[in-house]
């Protein structure tokens, strides 16, 4: 009956056109389909390096105002320790405005941070002692020296895990990278 109907509307003789027609139809629908799935999976793709290329400027951004504000932070330290009268509120206040700078950047780059991976692990831990040093607590007996030896080392861990994290904003498929 279908097929009495498809020759009927299509003005086809035979049954040979008929399916020669329903083949290349089926063909190019398949082709199209094929496009389009290759077409989404392209955008997501895009969509999702688009968005690990800002986090990673983010954290890079968060990284290099930590590392100025912690030296910041213990500069002022040191000079309120040598103030006396209204110089020294005014240097404290510039350290703990520094201090306060210091513990949002750091909370803001922990956040930032897959803790399930080894290196994020490793940096967590690097900015947990920098801001340990930094604390009223401890800052008396922490060098200057000391702070930037742990900044640059927060560097240095920073720069490959861009690095991976670059990598991996490049692929376009999980088994297709691009070198």
């Amino acid at each position: 009956m279908i097929y009495i109907l498809l020759c009927d509307c299509f003005s086809i003789e035979n049954s040979s056109e008929l399916i020669t027609d329903i083949l290349k139809n089926g063909l190019t629908i398949f082709i199209a389909l094929i496009a389009a799935t290759f077409a989404l999976f392209q955008a997501r793709s895009n969509t999702i390096s688009a968005a690990r290329i800002q986090w990673i400027e983010s954290l890079k951004l968060s990284i290099s105002e930590l590392y100025s504000a912690s030296l910041e932070a213990k500069h002022y330290y040191d000079m309120a320790a040598k103030s006396v009268g209204p110089e020294l509120n005014l240097t404290f206040n510039k350290y703990e405005t520094s201090l306060t700078k210091c513990n949002i950047l750091s909370n803001k780059i922990i956040l930032n941070l897959n803790s399930k991976e080894d290196n994020h692990k490793k940096l967590e831990s690097l900015i947990n002692i920098i801001d340990e040093l930094l604390s009223p607590l401890k800052i008396n007996k922490t060098s200057q020296e000391e702070i930037e030896s742990n900044l640059k080392k927060v560097i240095i861990l920073s720069k490959i895990i861009f690095k991976l994290e670059w990598d991996k904003s490049k692929k376009i498929f999980f088994w297709l990278k691009i070198k």
